[in-house]
């Protein structure tokens, strides 16, 4: 079968997580555009071919509805625009399994009996989706008569309750989806029949994971000579392109940069908003259910919050001392928010927790004179400290941690939160001020000022979180300035002009895929995928996008990559970074002179390393020095005992190796150990290779961009 060998070719082959799902409890996806194409009526255009069949748009459009009713139907709610980012990707999968996968199972007669789906409910090979629901959380316990019982209650009690009618016909989509999903799993378990480990494989196996070799070696790493003495030629780059084509494969991609204006309050926008807070204050200081109000403005609906000092807003904690029950305090600039706090309760239950700032000496060893210099110099800006000088000063100018440019504060820590001497010298504070002499802990000597002593209040905290709005005005500006530079750019040379003329950051991304929505930090950017993928031609300057992430997005293609061999291109650097080390080998061999390790090492100078590698196991695919490199493994235990090889080029620099010696693997009667664990990688990976093996037997020709 065609399906085996590629199967074979792809064994190797990390796919990650195979896209196929067959138990759509939950699903993600993308709701397409309304293309006025596919809202037309009279066209059903097709939006690819899987394995020789053209898929039209009902079709992928009707998986689509399908996710969408199903992920309705258990959330009792529609998807919102994260969620819905899966849809359209997780459709084309289940077209290409109806497709693809299903043409391979009947050439083989691969059937699901009405008894065999029985079985995978209530008989002895219970579905493990079936077996995990069924199972008491408590006792770990699966219980057949559960799932019996629910079958026979859920198909009455969906007559005369909603909730109950949602779940039913939740059950029998998972229920219709069942035969597939074992027929899959069939179809599997017959391939992983095929392989078969014999007694020498095992023994093979056995041998690299045993047998040993005593190593010396010489290692020349590549970054002995600088790459800026070394710079490949455009035909040497494509030689080396062409005789390795399958090693430089890409897919159908773009690349685009763009620029952003952000749709973002201006500080008139906050200054207006902060204003019209000032009713909201006063209804909230004499709101008699506190949390009810709050829950009606808030943009965040968790609005009460039990508190720590340590916890407190940084607002409310700079003034935790004189914190009052009842009072508000704001409204507090957030960022893109306002925030009003209201203090509800007070009370001693908390952890304690303190605050102070500190200013830490540390020494450069743990010598008793490096020791007593750090000591000394804390000493000494001590005493600066009571005579005058500022802590905080001191702290930014001699400080040798993170807190220095804060001058020194540490903020409000709780216990345990510190190492023990410093929690002890702070906690055990009476008053606030500095502490009369250094502090010793494992990081140095901390001169410590205590800010606020130890307090184990808790607040209980109401907050209305507010998003300052963008005003119309502040929007229109913004798309002025964006239209504006949209008029200048034209193609690329007058793009770079306006990105320099208005000092814009502009931003760039590779290697964007038809499917994607997200380009970089713009998660609902699927227009600009879609505006790539569709132009004609590269230097090309898109439309004012006006809401990508709440941003205005201009974007220039830069470059298509077609599927297929790449070009020099589309892979300057990474074979530059091939070539480059080709010519290093070069130059590295030729002035490797000498019969021995020693001999070569001194004829290189530095650089060179002659090392050992005592007890080296053949089926190793690293090396001290050399890095992950099998091949050089391999090379190793290919010579003969006592031999020494000529230089050669390793994957990460250039060597030259004695096998010393070896250590057979001793002899043993059973194998069967080492078969099982052959067998288990060998099929373990059967999944993913089908996968993709099907996939390219497929010949799969995605069109849906040119439809959305």
């Amino acid at each position: 079968m065609a399906i085996i060998s590629k199967i074979r070719e792809h064994s190797g082959v990390a796919v990650g997580v195979v896209a196929v799902s067959l138990l759509l409890f939950l699903v993600g996806g993308d709701l397409l555009s309304n293309n006025s194409i596919l809202n037309s009526g009279s066209r059903d255009p097709e939006v690819g071919e899987i394995n020789g069949e053209g898929i039209k748009n009902s079709v992928y459009q009707s998986e689509i509805k399908e996710l969408e009713s199903e992920y309705a139907l258990n959330q009792n709610k529609a998807p919102d625009a994260q969620t819905s980012q899966g849809f359209a990707e997780q459709a084309w999968s289940m077209l290409v399994f109806k497709n693809g996968y299903k043409d391979e199972m009947d050439k083989l007669g691969l059937t699901i009996t009405p008894e065999e789906k029985e079985d995978m409910l209530s008989g002895e090979n219970i579905h493990p989706v079936v077996k995990s629901s069924f199972t008491d959380p408590k006792t770990g316990e699966f219980n057949k008569q559960n799932v019996k019982s629910f079958r026979s209650q859920i198909a009455e009690a969906a007559k005369t309750n909603e909730q109950a009618a949602r779940q039913y016909v939740s059950w029998q989509n998972f229920v219709r989806k069942l035969p597939d999903d074992r027929l899959r799993t069939k179809y599997e378990n017959m391939l992983k029949m095929t392989y078969y480990v014999t007694k020498e494989e095992a023994k093979r196996e056995y041998q690299n994971l045993t047998a040993k070799g005593e190593v010396k070696y010489l290692f020349v790493p590549y970054s002995a000579i600088a790459d800026s003495t070394i710079k490949p030629t455009d035909a040497q780059l494509q030689e080396y392109l062409s005789a390795h084509k399958g090693k430089y494969q890409v897919k159908n991609t773009r690349t685009v940069d763009y620029v952003q204006w952000m749709l973002s309050p201006s500080s008139a926008d906050s200054a207006a908003f902060r204003t019209a807070l000032a009713e909201t204050r006063t209804e909230f200081a004499s709101a008699e259910n506190d949390t009810l109000f709050a829950a009606s403005k808030s943009d965040n609906k968790k609005v009460m919050n039990t508190l720590a000092i340590n916890e407190l807003p940084a607002a409310l904690a700079d003034q935790a001392a004189t914190l009052q029950k009842g009072q508000v305090y704001g409204p507090v600039n957030a960022g893109a928010t306002y925030n009003l706090y209201k203090v509800t309760d007070i009370s001693n239950e908390g952890a304690f927790s303190a605050r102070a700032s500190h200013i830490l000496f540390k020494w450069t060893s743990p010598a008793p004179a490096d020791k007593k210099a750090a000591l000394d110099q804390a000493n000494k800006i001590l005493k600066e400290i009571k005579g005058g000088k500022s802590f905080e000063d001191m702290a930014r100018q001699y400080g040798t941690d993170g807190t220095a440019p804060q001058g020194g504060d540490l903020g409000w820590f709780s216990e345990g939160r510190m190492v023990k001497p410093f929690e002890a010298a702070v906690m055990n504070a009476k008053t606030k001020g500095l502490l009369p002499s250094p502090v010793e802990t494992d990081f140095g000597y901390h001169l410590i000022k205590i800010t606020e002593t130890k307090t184990n209040l808790k607040y209980k905290v109401v907050t209305i979180e507010n998003n300052v709005p963008v005003s119309s005005e502040t929007v229109d500006s913004i798309l002025v300035a964006a239209q504006k530079f949209k008029t200048e750019a034209t193609d690329k040379a007058t793009f770079e002009e306006a990105v320099k003329k208005y000092k814009l950051n502009k931003m760039s991304t590779g290697g964007l895929m038809s499917n994607q929505f997200s380009v970089n930090d713009m998660t609902d950017a699927r227009p600009i995928i879609q505006w790539a993928f569709n132009a004609e031609n590269t230097g090309v300057v898109s439309d004012v996008y006006d809401n990508i992430n709440n941003r205005a997005v201009v974007a220039l293609l830069t470059k298509k990559s077609e599927e297929g061999t790449a070009s020099v291109e589309d892979v300057r650097d990474a074979l530059t970074a091939e070539v480059r080390k080709q010519e290093k080998a070069k130059q590295i061999i030729a002035k490797l002179k000498g019969n021995t390790l020693e001999e070569m090492q001194t004829a290189f100078g530095t650089g060179a390393v002659v090392n050992t590698a005592p007890e080296l196991t053949q089926g190793a695919s690293s090396l001290q020095d050399f890095g992950y490199d099998p091949g050089a493994v391999g090379k190793i235990f290919s010579l003969k005992a006592g031999a020494t090889s000529k230089p050669f080029a390793a994957e990460n620099g250039v060597a030259a190796v004695t096998l010393v010696k070896t250590v057979p693997a001793p002899e043993i009667a059973d194998y069967s150990q080492f078969k099982t664990q052959l067998m288990q990688r060998r099929s373990g990976n059967v999944s993913n290779a089908v996968n993709e093996a099907i996939r390219e037997l497929s010949k799969i020709k995605d069109e849906r961009i040119k439809m959305q």
